[in-house]
């Protein structure tokens, strides 16, 4: 009997329409864990190179982890991953709430989506059995009412459902997959790839237990979280995210107006404290989680917003509050319900608008290819008409619903100066000129920009508070606004255990050390883990990502940041610094290095890729 999983994935063909079953066995799964590494070996197995991101010929992959849907705390984690259409590069976007969980109780571990339908359909899997269904009177329906329909018609209440919205049906790049309405796998325009394929939903539902070795380990481990949380997380219980916004405005590094600026007027209106105080109902979690971190609001006038849709959280609020120099707590959460109701990544949105913006300012846009309406830093009104316009791809929503990266180069004139990405994909609202290892990790990621996968300098002022790091020898303080090569060692092992969790289907907040998730391994499945296989785990998914990435054309010189983080932010008294170009650029040459790649095409050595039993993977880098 397998432990941790199911050994069964699910292959559902949409062109013919066929579904079969697979099972790779254990050594497979104690090899790859799940999420990431799954994700990215069937990828690079099964898809050639260059395919088109929208075509048939990418495929849509669902991954649980080894530790998806056990009974403690953070485990209610899956990724979904594709060729992204924003940047080129793979897809890996992970989501919480309770669906991962439901397919591993129906006895599923992954599922592979190929091909294209002739006409909309969506998928159902009840306890492993899995139907095509005909969803022709579900398109063009926003995700509330697409939702409860799908469960109306299966009769199933529970049934849990991820699905795109009008944003992922009209292929907006950076459209997202909802997870019952309030939880998104928003990075890399997924939902864009879902709507290629005619696919509008996936609903599982699942009886049956994970099966674990050690339950009673399990079950000790999910009673001292539920003790002892709360002194551990602080205030994420009570308000969510987003905690930061006034120590990061005090400071004068609130990202604002596009990056440019530190510092926001009455940004602690969209505080999360204030959010909740005013128009929060309660908090919401994910499968078997007692943290409960998810804002849920509802409000009335002056704007009716529906609490299905959760609420505002932090890179939310800052990518289309901020960002856009608006602190209107009513518009930007009228903004985050909208955008969970039409399917769209909230931050590729906020901070894409946030170009459009300062393009408007600088003068490269005008108000004719917006219904002779001018667009401005603040401008909540036309913020929230944007979103629309973006989803259904009409006026200036056309241009900016292909990301900034690639506006920006449709209407030239340098504005891809000020277009704040990485390889495509907007950055998340953490200046890396408070934060320079944020900032290096947003320059090497190999989705683009992002702050799942990444580390917070902030936290290593005081590694006593990060004993992880202390337990694989990272000793001495440091400051976050370096990237000496003490910073850039503490960066290449400080992202293992992200990347880990994205691989086993664990959660970045819940506060459970290595060591506690090593028990949770071990108890799980029975595999005889080390701490050493498991980081030898992660490693092994970022170089698998790195290599589909070399294959599709990506080398050293995309590793980079938007100029604007090499100089100041334009504002007095700000506590921010600049990154040093000499030392990212030497920082970047030494992790390649210590990763065991090479230094001039950042590609992995041959060598690596035996050492982390991937050998295979030389015939990619070689083609």
């Amino acid at each position: 009997m397998s432990f941790g999983f199911n050994n069964r994935v699910l292959r559902v063909n949409l062109t013919d329409r066929t579904i079969s079953f697979e099972e790779p066995g254990e050594i497979f799964f104690r090899k790859y864990m799940g999420g990431l590494s799954l994700i990215c070996y069937y990828l690079l197995k099964e898809t050639p190179a260059h395919v088109d991101p929208l075509g048939p010929e990418n495929k849509l992959i669902f991954a649980t982890g080894v530790l998806t849907g056990i009974p403690v705390g953070g485990s209610g984690r899956n990724s979904i991953g594709a060729r992204s259409p924003l940047t080129g590069t793979i897809a890996s976007s992970e989501v919480g709430g309770f669906w991962g969980a439901q397919l591993k109780k129906s006895g599923i571990d992954v599922i592979i989506i190929e091909g294209k339908a002739d006409s909309p359909v969506y998928l159902w899997v009840n306890d492993g059995k899995a139907e095509l269904k005909d969803a022709s009177h579900l398109w063009g329906l926003e995700n509330l009412e697409e939702h409860t329909l799908i469960r109306e018609e299966l009769g199933q209440k529970r049934a849990s459902i991820v699905q795109i919205g009008p944003a992922g049906e009209n292929q907006v790049l950076y459209a997202n997959i909802m997870a019952d309405l309030s939880h998104s796998a928003g990075r890399g325009g997924l939902g864009a790839v879902m709507g290629s394929k005619n696919l509008k939903a996936i609903a599982v539902l699942g009886s049956k237990k994970v099966p674990v070795q050690d339950e009673e380990t399990i079950k000790s481990t999910a009673r001292w979280l539920m003790n002892n949380y709360e002194a551990k997380v602080g205030k994420l219980a009570v308000w969510g995210t987003g905690g930061s916004i006034r120590g990061y405005n005090a400071m004068k590094v609130l990202p604002v107006n596009n990056f440019r600026d530190g510092w926001l007027e009455d940004a602690e209106e969209v505080h999360p404290g204030a959010i909740m105080d005013a128009i929060g109902i309660r908090m919401g979690n994910c499968f078997a989680c007692p943290v409960r971190c998810k804002k849920v609001v509802q409000m009335e006038s002056p704007y009716q917003i529906s609490p299905e849709y959760g609420g505002p959280e932090y890179e939310t609020i800052g990518a289309i509050g901020t960002s856009c120099g608006i602190h209107d707590m009513a518009i930007v959460s009228k903004a985050s319900e909208r955008l969970n109701a039409l399917g769209l990544d909230s931050i590729s949105c906020g901070i894409t608008i946030a170009w459009a913006m300062e393009a408007f300012e600088k003068g490269i846009l005008t108000p004719d290819i917006n219904n002779g309406k001018a667009l401005s830093f603040g401008d909540g009104a036309g913020l929230l008409d944007l979103i629309e316009d973006i989803a259904k791809r009409r006026g200036l929503g056309a241009l900016l619903a292909l990301g900034s990266k690639k506006a920006a180069e449709k209407i030239g004139n340098h504005s891809i100066d000020f277009a704040m990405q990485v390889k495509g994909q907007e950055i998340p609202l953490h200046d890396p000129r408070v934060q320079h290892g944020i900032g290096f990790g947003y320059a090497l990621s190999y989705t683009g920009a992002d702050h799942n996968h990444n580390i917070f300098d902030l936290d290593y002022n005081d590694l006593s508070f990060v004993s992880d790091l202390q337990a694989m020898g990272i000793l001495e303080n440091m400051q976050p606004q370096s990237l000496d090569s003490q910073k850039i060692r503490a960066y290449a092992y400080g992202v293992l255990r992200p990347n880990l969790n994205n691989i086993i289907g664990f959660c970045n907040f819940v506060p459970i050390n290595d060591e506690t998730i090593l028990k949770l391994v071990r108890a799980t499945t029975g595999w005889n883990c080390s701490q050493w296989e498991l980081m030898k785990v992660a490693e092994r998914g970022i170089t698998m990502a790195r290599a589909y990435n070399a294959r599709e054309g990506f080398t050293a010189k995309d590793d980079k940041l938007p100029e604007r983080f090499f100089s100041p932010i334009e504002i007095e008294d700000s506590v921010s610094k600049p990154i040093s170009k000499e030392e990212f650029e030497q920082g970047v040459k030494l992790y390649y290095s210590m990763m065991g790649w090479n230094t001039e095409s950042g590609y992995p050595d041959l060598s690596k890729l035996e050492e982390l039993g991937i050998g295979w993977l030389k015939e990619v880098l070689n083609a």
